[in-house]
């Protein structure tokens, strides 16, 4: 049945965490404004997590930070994979039907800072395709 999908899925995510690595700061427009940072699984880049650079920490998802100042982006990567080593997974899933998905949360001092999708039969780490085609631009000469 489709909760034998979510047990798989959530399976899945929990054999993942482990490896998820913040790979590469993605700061919005005109230097300021939020800070995103993407992370990346084996290569796929599978969303964002919000950073804070009052608390140097992961803000909650859906919560972005405005900040106008400078960032070391070493710094910010060193933070959030810290907080990556000491996340876990929410033991629930949200199924997206128009994507045939399952999208598990990944929490993080009580927080849901970042959200696995996986297929619908609980199988794949799907990519964000937008992510992906970032990483892509960023690594062209």
């Amino acid at each position: 049945m489709y909760w034998e999908h979510a047990v798989k899925a959530i399976t899945l995510a929990e054999q993942v965490l482990p490896s998820l690595r913040a790979f590469q700061v993605a700061r919005h427009p005109k230097e300021h404004g939020p800070i995103d940072v993407i992370v990346v699984y084996s290569g796929l880049a599978v969303d964002v997590v919000h950073y804070d650079p009052y608390t140097k920490t992961p803000s909650p998802k859906g919560r972005p930070v405005e900040y106008l100042g400078e960032i070391d982006p070493r710094e910010a990567l060193s933070h959030i994979n810290t907080a990556l080593r000491e996340a876990y997974v929410l033991r629930g899933a949200e199924y997206r039907k128009p994507e045939d998905a399952w999208i598990v949360p990944i929490a993080w001092n009580n927080m849901i800072i970042l959200h696995l999708k996986i297929s619908g039969d609980g199988g794949r780490l799907i990519a964000d395709p937008g992510l992906q085609r970032r990483l892509r631009e960023a690594a062209r000469p």
